[in-house]
Protein backbone atom coordinates (compact mmCIF):
# COMPACT_ATOMS: atom_id res chain seq x y z
CA UNK A 1 0.00 0.00 0.00
CA UNK A 2 1.33 3.38 -0.93
CA UNK A 3 1.71 6.17 1.57
CA UNK A 4 0.67 8.73 -1.04
CA UNK A 5 -2.59 10.47 -0.16
CA UNK A 6 -5.35 10.72 -2.76
CA UNK A 7 -5.83 14.42 -2.05
CA UNK A 8 -4.59 17.19 0.21
CA UNK A 9 -4.94 20.90 0.83
CA UNK A 10 -2.09 23.29 0.16
CA UNK A 11 -2.54 26.94 1.05
CA UNK A 12 -6.27 26.34 1.37
CA UNK A 13 -6.51 24.89 -2.15
CA UNK A 14 -7.65 21.33 -2.84
CA UNK A 15 -5.11 19.21 -4.74
CA UNK A 16 -5.50 15.77 -6.24
CA UNK A 17 -2.46 13.52 -5.92
CA UNK A 18 -2.10 11.12 -8.84
CA UNK A 19 0.41 8.28 -8.92
CA UNK A 20 1.45 8.03 -12.57
CA UNK A 21 3.33 5.49 -14.61
CA UNK A 22 5.30 8.19 -16.41
CA UNK A 23 5.68 11.78 -15.24
CA UNK A 24 6.99 14.56 -17.40
CA UNK A 25 7.96 18.08 -16.42
CA UNK A 26 8.88 20.50 -19.18
CA UNK A 27 9.29 17.58 -21.58
CA UNK A 28 11.69 15.67 -19.34
CA UNK A 29 11.07 12.47 -17.38
CA UNK A 30 10.53 13.48 -13.73
CA UNK A 31 9.87 12.06 -10.28
CA UNK A 32 6.87 14.35 -9.92
CA UNK A 33 5.24 17.52 -11.14
CA UNK A 34 2.89 20.20 -9.90
CA UNK A 35 0.15 21.38 -12.23
CA UNK A 36 -1.17 24.71 -10.99
CA UNK A 37 -4.05 24.71 -13.48
CA UNK A 38 -6.34 22.00 -12.14
CA UNK A 39 -4.45 21.63 -8.84
CA UNK A 40 -2.89 18.27 -9.57
CA UNK A 41 0.31 16.72 -8.27
CA UNK A 42 1.62 13.72 -10.20
CA UNK A 43 4.12 11.36 -8.59
CA UNK A 44 6.11 8.74 -10.51
CA UNK A 45 4.92 5.39 -9.16
CA UNK A 46 7.89 3.53 -10.71
CA UNK A 47 10.26 4.71 -7.99
CA UNK A 48 10.53 3.36 -4.41
CA UNK A 49 8.00 4.55 -1.86
CA UNK A 50 10.46 6.75 0.04
CA UNK A 51 11.33 8.53 -3.22
CA UNK A 52 7.61 8.99 -3.92
CA UNK A 53 7.15 10.67 -0.53
CA UNK A 54 10.23 12.82 -1.07
CA UNK A 55 8.84 13.86 -4.45
CA UNK A 56 5.45 14.63 -2.92
CA UNK A 57 7.10 16.91 -0.36
CA UNK A 58 9.03 18.63 -3.17
CA UNK A 59 5.84 19.23 -5.16
CA UNK A 60 4.09 20.59 -2.06
CA UNK A 61 6.94 23.06 -1.66
CA UNK A 62 6.62 23.98 -5.37
CA UNK A 63 2.92 24.72 -4.84
CA UNK A 64 3.61 26.79 -1.71
CA UNK A 65 6.28 28.71 -3.59
CA UNK A 66 3.71 29.71 -6.20
CA UNK A 67 0.72 30.25 -3.92
CA UNK A 68 2.62 32.50 -1.51
CA UNK A 69 4.93 34.11 -4.09
CA UNK A 70 8.00 33.04 -2.10
CA UNK A 71 10.27 33.43 -5.13
CA UNK A 72 12.51 30.54 -4.08
CA UNK A 73 14.81 29.16 -6.75
CA UNK A 74 14.42 25.49 -7.69
CA UNK A 75 17.77 24.66 -6.08
CA UNK A 76 16.53 26.19 -2.81
CA UNK A 77 13.40 24.04 -2.98
CA UNK A 78 15.58 20.96 -3.55
CA UNK A 79 17.62 21.68 -0.42
CA UNK A 80 14.57 22.52 1.68
CA UNK A 81 12.81 19.33 0.55
CA UNK A 82 15.83 17.13 1.32
CA UNK A 83 16.24 18.67 4.78
CA UNK A 84 12.54 18.45 5.71
CA UNK A 85 12.24 14.93 4.32
CA UNK A 86 15.14 13.74 6.47
CA UNK A 87 13.62 15.27 9.60
CA UNK A 88 10.20 13.72 8.89
CA UNK A 89 11.57 10.28 7.98
CA UNK A 90 13.98 10.05 10.91
CA UNK A 91 11.88 11.58 13.67
CA UNK A 92 8.18 11.16 13.00
CA UNK A 93 6.98 7.56 12.76
CA UNK A 94 3.45 8.77 11.96
CA UNK A 95 4.81 10.21 8.68
CA UNK A 96 6.22 6.81 7.82
CA UNK A 97 3.53 4.40 9.00
CA UNK A 98 0.16 6.14 9.13
CA UNK A 99 -0.77 8.26 6.12
CA UNK A 100 -3.93 9.47 7.83
CA UNK A 101 -1.74 11.29 10.36
CA UNK A 102 0.83 12.58 7.92
CA UNK A 103 0.94 16.00 6.32
CA UNK A 104 -2.32 15.20 4.54
CA UNK A 105 -4.46 14.75 7.68
CA UNK A 106 -7.04 12.90 5.52
CA UNK A 107 -7.04 11.00 2.27
CA UNK A 108 -10.12 12.66 0.78
CA UNK A 109 -10.43 16.41 0.90
CA UNK A 110 -13.94 17.83 0.62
Amino acid sequence: MTRLPKALKIGGLKYEVRPSDLVYDEGEMALGNHQQMGNIIRINERVPEDQQMSSLLHEILEALNIIYALKLEHEQLDVLEAALFQVLEDNFPFWQENPQYSITVATDVK
